[in-house]
């Protein structure tokens, strides 16, 4: 046997053994449970930006990660390393975080150990060429030079170069990933040695190789039966290349032309197009899986085709085709493209959000008995995965295809780095930047430090809060740009209150306010007091500072303000210039009091002064007249002007101050003069002075007296008052004030009394702000901000020192409590119903027919929860498999049904049949979960309605007697399946066999008439060689029997024992007529008679001898025997002298005497004596039985081709 007899036989048994294995494999439990990529990203516990829809990349990414994990050493093998270097480098460009987790000495230690590889294993390469492919791609990534692969320099090209043989008995894998490994970095194979070697390779052979193994109609496989979506797939990607460019393919050496190879490969682009399942995605052995889809979409972005195109014109065959279907469910998933078909394998289940790496698995359902390749990721699905997934996003984003590895092969791996991007945290205008990379999970820290007056809530991509929010602890997949995250936050609240000091406030003041907020406070308009002006708030009950106008913006703390008020002294001023009067030198002193009155008052009381231009006014005539007046006439008027004062004190009271202290001031005014002043007066102003004095401190005394034994914060007017009475004495008089002790008692009890209004006023401020808390927490709901609002409130109460707690409304803490409680119990409730519908999914149990209620009920339960809700629901994966188990038993059922409604006769339930046979198939993977009886059933229905057809189609016209293999294969059929059949299929049937029975037997009759024939001759039977009959023709009689037994025709004919028997005896007669033939013949390529000469006597002899050899009955035969005879005497006369004479007939011009005689030509001088009869036989009896073999073996290959029928 050959070897590539023997690789295909152990292709066929691989592709057999993996068939079966599938079949056994094939179970009743679903094991994982597809992803949707369009939106399984909403509840991967991953945010992404502004909540888009994650990108390629982001799966590329988390695989690459699984990947680095799970091949920590990656080292020689398609599954152990090389296909994974192969996808990591191919990503690098994408600058994603992965690249930040590749250990330093990842490559080079890879590189290492292929070197390794390399000096020691002897069997490198020995069977299989497609490693060198592989290392090929990984090492060329790495800079690696092929040429010379470790200490023993090995050349990797050369070794693909000068071993096509190995190539071709690999199969077709070889020959593809051979073309693509040269592609990949622009490589040479090289020349032949020696010049036309037949093992050597060259591109055009290894073209050849796969396009000669195409399938009919298009598409390749490896057991070169049905084409396959893999194999199809890695052709068209070999193929690409030369695809794409005439000129490239020219080159070649190829023995097909361009047109005729791009028809190939357009077939195989149309073929993986049909095969394309309906969710967008492909399978193998039945069995949709994610390594098929995969090696799809590279082949389309190898040769140029978007994968989710659908519209992709096939010049070459004259076809268009589309890669996205009408879209379909496959494991609880719709997709309608390979690209989101493959994503539907990723393994989310175990992607951890904050390291961000899940891998791809090989099924979600069914078990193909791959190693748990159906329950979590896979190794090689993974590397074909995160390839296949660059590749597209090469394709998409204008980048070198994905097996073109020139854009990396001189560019030093090394030099790819991870995309830094920053991730900007905007705390209250301030940033706080943190650097990072493209895809990292980044982890949202907290402001810990929100600005004061505020609480932190949440951040925003936008800076008003308009955009997407992201709590502290969400894990944010950074995008490949710099992003700013701003603070947002709630207000803290402070209290508000105004000590009016017995003023009256006319307008609303709000009682809090936030750090945001501007509060203007009541003015003079606003607040009244009889008796006294309004002067502004103060912080402080003295007063002390300066006065404010408003709350600002920006104020964090509760604040209390004290109205303060000043008397009506500048309406003392405004009658003192009112009573100037005519201006003389006698009111200079009036003036200058008036003067002296208006300075002394402060800038707020000056401003009220109506009549200061009057006093100016006046001012300025003084000055006149002093300036026109003698010094006897100012002295004299002086002194008026202190006589008039004097007498102007009148009674002295309390009030009298200011007059008093006036005379005083002009009699000292008027220094030597003064002895010019009535004496009377003198005294006068003297006693007007005790008298005063006296008054004041008993008018002290009784401010004092007038606070009261009981000192509260009303008395703080009188007691201040009293203070200002007091300090308003002189030296000498304070010691005289009886009571003044009672006075400074009193201030400090007033003192306390404030500390402790203040600090009602910071409780009452801070109850307010608790109890505001409380207020907003509204209506308690789960997903609206009551939790955020409900620990607002407590953390505010909790805050508060245990007296300010004590003096919150026993009404609000209990809000607060039941609020607290009523989050709760909706968190229980909440968790209740998770519960429940956890409970309703495990109460499934086993999926049977009879499971439908309790899946609808877990299914309407689970529904019923909120969209935040259901990622709690630990088993809803388990819903969706019990779902989709009850949908497979569900249609097994239907299938189940569709059988049992199928009547007896087969054709006449043409349609229920193929109705079932259609569901069945549609199964797919669960054919298995029908019961046998009802496969059987179905089975033996196909085959009923097969026979009927067979036997409706079957051509009675053309039955012969070598249609029986045919008819016996219907007879056999029928005998199983007769009960099946209706009337006219059975009459039908019973003719068929009796035309089959008549043909036969006129076959028989022709043999036996032919027989007959054969056994009357007498050419070729010994027991009748000499019975010579005159006027027999025993030649004619052996043609006719020929032509007779010719009439045999039917296989059915020639394998009767008498037709093997006649044919011999034939053969033997047929055998004496060609020796009779041939001595006719010889006998008349001698010369005429008379031109006989000496010469001629050999020749004569050598034809007597042959005549000789005859039997008499032969000899009988010979027709021109008598030639033969004149010739023999003719000679004898020659040689004896004489001149030949003429005995009988025309001598002169002698023709042929037999019709079979052949184009005279010289005698043959040395020739084999003929054969005797009974010996000729021998010469026939090979190709005899060699034709007889023949037969009988093309009658039994017939029979059983028949019997499949």
């Amino acid at each position: 046997m050959k070897k590539n007899e023997k690789m295909s036989i152990s292709k066929k048994l691989l592709a057999g053994a993996l068939v079966f294995t599938f079949t056994l494999a094939t179970g009743q439990k679903v094991y994982a449970v597809a992803y949707d990529p369009e939106n399984g990203y909403k509840d991967l516990g991953v945010r992404f930006w502004e909540n888009e829809k994650p990108s390629v990349d982001f799966y590329i990414n988390a695989t690459s990660k699984y990947i680095i994990k799970e091949v920590p050493e990656p080292t020689f093998g398609s599954t152990t390393g090389d296909w994974s270097v192969f996808s990591l480098s191919r990503g690098m460009y994408l600058g994603a975080d992965y690249l930040n987790d590749i250990p330093a000495d990842y490559f080079s230690n890879y590189i290492a150990r292929i070197e390794h590889e390399v000096m020691t294993n002897k069997n490198l390469g020995r069977t299989k060429l497609t490693d060198y492919d592989r290392l090929i791609f990984s090492l060329t990534l790495l800079n690696y030079n092929v040429h010379s692969v470790s200490n023993k320099s090995e050349d990797f090209i050369l070794k693909i170069s000068e071993n096509f043989n190995k190539i071709e008995n690999q199969g077709i894998n070889s020959p593809i990933w051979t073309l693509l490994a040269i592609n990949s970095g622009d490589y040479s194979l090289y020349p032949s040695k020696p010049e036309n070697n037949k093992n050597w390779n060259t591109e055009g052979k290894m073209i050849d190789s796969i396009i000669d193994k195409e399938i009919i109609n298009g598409g390749w496989s490896l057991n070169n039966q049905e084409p396959d979506a893999d194999i199809t797939a890695m052709a068209i990607q070999g193929l690409a290349p030369y695809y794409l460019s005439e000129e490239k393919f020219n080159k070649t050496d190829s023995s097909h032309n361009y047109l005729d190879f791009k028809k190939a490969v357009e077939r195989g682009i149309a073929k993986l197009a049909d095969l394309q399942l309906p969710h967008g995605g492909f399978d193998s052995y039945n069995a949709a899986n994610s390594e098929s889809t995969s090696q799809a979409i590279v082949a389309l972005t190898e040769i140029g085709i978007n994968p989710k195109s659908t519209n992709v014109p096939l010049n070459a065959i004259n076809k268009t085709v589309s890669f996205v279907t009408a879209g379909a469910v496959r494991d609880g998933v719709k997709t309608n493209n390979m690209v989101d078909a493959l994503l539907t394998f990723w393994d989310n289940e175990k992607l951890n959000p904050e390291i961000g790496s899940a891998g791809f698995r090989h099924v979600t359902e069914g078990n193909d008995g791959g190693s748990g390749s159906g329950t979590t990721a896979n190794g090689m699905a993974s590397d074909q995965a995160t390839y296949a997934l660059v590749a597209y996003d090469r394709f998409m984003t204008g980048q070198a295809r994905l097996q073109n590895l020139m854009d990396q092969k001189t560019t030093p791996y090394k030099s790819f780095k991870a995309k830094p991007v920053n991730l900007t945290y905007n705390i209250n205008g301030i940033s706080d930047v943190n650097p990072t990379s493209y895809l990292a999970s980044s982890k949202i820290k907290a402001d810990t430090n929100p600005p004061k007056g505020k609480i932190f809530k949440n951040w925003n991509s936008k800076q008003d809060g308009s955009g997407i929010s992201y709590k502290a602890g969400d894990v944010l997949s950074m995008p490949k740009e710099n992003i700013t995250l701003y603070s947002q936050y709630d207000y803290q609240k402070y209290g508000l209150s105004l000590n009016a000091n017995d003023g009256k406030i006319t307008t609303s003041v709000p009682t809090t306010f936030t750090v945001d907020d501007t509060i203007l406070l009541p003015t003079e308009e606003t607040i009244q007091k009889d008796g006294f002006a309004f002067d502004g708030w103060y912080t402080t009950s003295d007063f002390k500072g300066n006065p404010i106008k408003q709350i600002n913006k920006g104020t964090t703390e509760s604040i209390t303000l004290y109205a303060k008020w000043i008397g009506t002294d500048y309406l003392k001023v405004i009658n003192s210039i009112n009573n100037i009067g005519e201006v003389t030198l006698e009111k200079d002193n009036k003036i200058k009091e008036a003067r002296a009155d208006f300075d002394n008052l402060d800038k707020e009381q000056q401003n009220r002064v109506t009549n200061l231009n009057t006093l100016i006014a006046a001012e300025v005539k003084l000055k006149e007249l002093f300036e026109a007046a003698t010094e006897e006439e100012k002295i004299n008027a002086a002194v008026k002007a202190v006589e008039t004062s004097i007498n102007e004190i009148g009674k002295v009271t309390l009030t009298s101050q200011n007059s008093i202290e006036k005379a005083r001031k002009e009699y000292n005014g008027l220094g030597v003069n003064q002895n010019r002043v009535n004496p009377l007066l003198v005294q006068k102003l003297n006693d007007a002075e005790v008298t005063l004095s006296n008054l004041q401190i008993s008018s002290v005394e009784q401010s004092i007296q007038a606070i009261g034994k009981e000192v509260t914060l009303a008395s703080k007017f009188n007691i201040e008052s009293a203070r200002n009475n007091y300090n308003k004495l002189s030296d000498a008089q304070k010691p005289l004030v009886k009571n003044y002790k009672e006075l400074e008692a009193a201030e400090i009890q007033l003192k306390k009394l404030e500390e402790e209004a203040a600090e009602e006023a910071r409780i009452k401020a801070l109850v307010t702000s608790a109890e505001d808390a409380i207020d907003a927490i509204g209506k308690v709901e789960l997903y609206n901000d009551s939790e955020t609002r409900i620990q607002f409130a407590r953390l505010t109460f909790d805050n508060l020192e245990a007296n300010v707690k004590a003096r919150v409304n026993e009404e609000k803490i209990n809000v607060l409590v039941k609020s607290e409680n009523d989050y709760k119990e909706l968190l229980l409730d909440r968790d209740e119903r998770v519960k429940a519908v956890e409970a309703s999914i495990t109460a499934i149990g086993t999926v049977t027919a009879d499971s439908a209620s309790k899946i609808e009920n877990a299914r309407k339960l689970y529904d019923a929860l909120q969209n935040p809700e259901r990622p709690l629901v630990k088993n809803s994966g388990d819903l969706i498999k019990a779902e989709k188990e009850l949908e497979i038993i569900t249609k097994v059922k239907q299938v189940e049904t569709l059988i049992d409604s199928i009547g007896t006769i087969a054709s006449e339930n043409r349609e229920k049949i193929v109705k079932a046979d259609i569901a069945f198939n549609d199964l797919g993977i669960y054919k298995e979960r029908v019961s046998s009886t009802h496969k059987k059933a179905l089975e033996m229905d196909k085959n009923s309605l097969k026979l009927a057809d067979d036997i409706k189609k079957f051509d009675v016209s053309h039955i012969n007697a070598d249609s029986k293999s045919s008819i016996d294969n219907l007879n056999k059929r029928a005998s199983v399946l007769s009960k099946h059949l209706s009337k006219d299929e059975t009459s039908k049937l019973k003719t068929i066999n009796s035309k089959l029975e008549l043909a036969r037997k006129n076959e028989e009759a022709q043999l036996k008439l032919a027989t007959n024939l054969i056994n009357s001759l007498v050419l070729g039977n010994k027991s009748k060689e000499n019975q010579v009959t005159n006027g027999a023709n025993h030649v004619g009689a052996v043609k006719k029997a020929r032509i007779e037994l010719d009439k045999v025709t039917s296989s059915y004919g020639k394998s009767l024992q008498d037709y093997h028997q006649s044919e011999m005896r034939l053969i033997e007669a047929e055998a004496r007529v060609k020796a009779i033939e041939e001595v006719i013949a010889k006998i008349d390529t001698l010369p005429e008679i008379s031109q006989l000469k000496a010469k001629d006597a050999k020749l004569v002899n050598e034809i007597n001898d042959l005549f000789n050899q005859l039997t008499k009955v032969e000899q009988n035969e010979v027709t021109n025997k008598q030639v033969l005879i004149d010739a023999k005497k003719q000679l004898s006369e020659v040689k004896g002298g004489t001149t030949p004479t003429r005995t009988g007939g025309n001598y002169g011009t002698r023709k042929p005497t037999s019709n079979n005689r052949r184009t005279p030509t010289k005698a043959v001088s040395k020739r084999k004596p003929l054969p005797k009869t009974g010996e000729v036989t021998q010469n026939y009896i090979v190709p005899l039985g060699t034709a007889m073999l023949g037969s009988l073996f093309f009658w039994r290959k017939k029979e059983e081709k028949d019997s499949l029928l």
